[in-house]
C-alpha cells in the first residue's frame, strides 16, 4: 500500500511525459494492484483457517457439517445398570415356641421297671397343629395321684438324653419325648392307673396332664424313707434319638 501512495504522489508532482512513461507507469500500477489483492486474499484465508480452528476447540473437535446435511449423534456406551442381586430364597422364619393347645392331648406315657427299682420311660407328645413348633430345654413335671400331687422332688440328674440347648423343631403330626427316672417312692401306697404326668413345657404356658400306659403296675420301690422319692427329666429328643 505505501509502494502504490509513492507511485500516485511520483505521478501527481511529475510533469506528464511521454506515451511509453505513461504506459509504464499503467504496468507498474496493475503490478502493484494484483499483488495487493494477492496479499489480501492470503489475510482473508488465514483469518478463515483460524476461525474454523477455533470453533473446533468450542465445539468439541467436531468440524462444520456441510449445509443440507445434519449430524448424526456419535453412539456412546450406555452406562452399566445397577442390577440388583438375586436375594434368591429368603431365610425360613425359625419356628415359634409350642404351646400346650398343640400339644395336649390324649398322649400315654409307658413305664419300664429297671433292675435299680426305679421305673423309667418317656412321656411323648404329638404337635396337632398346623404349624412347625420348637420345643427347648427341659419341662416341668409334677406327679399327680388320686389325692393331689405326690411329694416327688424333682431333680437335675436327668436320664440320658440330648445335651445342647438349641432344642428341637416338630412338625404338624410330628412327635417328641422327654425320657424321666422315677426313683425311691415311699409315699402312700397308689397305682399307675390312677396316676398322671402334670408337664408345663415353658413358664408361660399352662401345664397339662399326661396319663400312663400300664394301668396295672406300681410305683417305684421304697429303698430309703429318710430320702425323697425323686424325678428326673431329660431334654426334649425325638422318639427314638
Amino acid at each position: 500500500m505505501s509502494d502504490l501512495r509513492s507511485l500516485l504522489r511520483e505521478v501527481v508532482d511529475e510533469p506528464a511525459g511521454t506515451d511509453a512513461e505513461l504506459d509504464a507507469i499503467r504496468k507498474r500500477s496493475s503490478r502493484l494492484a494484483a499483488r495487493q489483492r494477492w496479499a489480501a486474499t492470503l489475510v482473508a484465508m488465514g483469518v478463515a483457517v483460524a476461525g474454523i480452528g477455533a470453533a473446533t476447540l468450542m465445539f468439541g473437535g467436531h468440524a462444520a457439517m456441510p449445509a443440507g446435511q445434519t449430524s448424526q449423534p456419535s453412539t456412546l456406551p450406555s452406562p452399566p445398570v445397577s442390577q440388583p442381586s438375586n436375594p434368591g430364597t429368603p431365610p425360613a422364619l425359625p419356628p415359634k415356641p409350642c404351646t400346650a393347645e398343640q400339644l395336649s392331648g390324649p398322649t400315654d406315657t409307658a413305664f419300664v421297671q429297671g433292675a435299680t427299682q426305679s421305673l423309667a420311660g418317656p412321656i411323648t407328645v404329638t404337635n396337632r397343629g398346623s404349624e412347625p413348633c420348637l420345643l427347648a430345654g427341659r419341662p416341668k413335671v409334677r406327679i399327680l395321684g388320686p389325692n393331689g400331687v405326690l411329694s416327688v422332688k424333682l431333680t437335675t440328674a436327668a436320664p440320658v438324653g440330648p445335651t445342647g440347648n438349641g432344642g428341637i423343631t416338630i412338625a404338624p403330626g410330628q412327635r417328641a419325648e422327654v425320657n424321666l427316672v422315677w426313683s425311691n417312692y415311699c409315699g402312700p401306697p397308689v397305682r399307675l392307673g390312677k396316676v398322671g404326668f402334670l408337664l408345663k413345657i415353658s413358664p408361660r404356658q399352662r401345664a397339662f396332664v399326661v396319663g400312663v400306659t400300664d394301668g396295672g403296675g406300681s410305683p417305684p420301690v421304697c429303698g430309703a424313707r429318710k430320702y425323697p422319692s425323686t424325678l428326673g427329666v431329660s431334654r426334649w429328643s425325638y422318639p427314638g434319638a
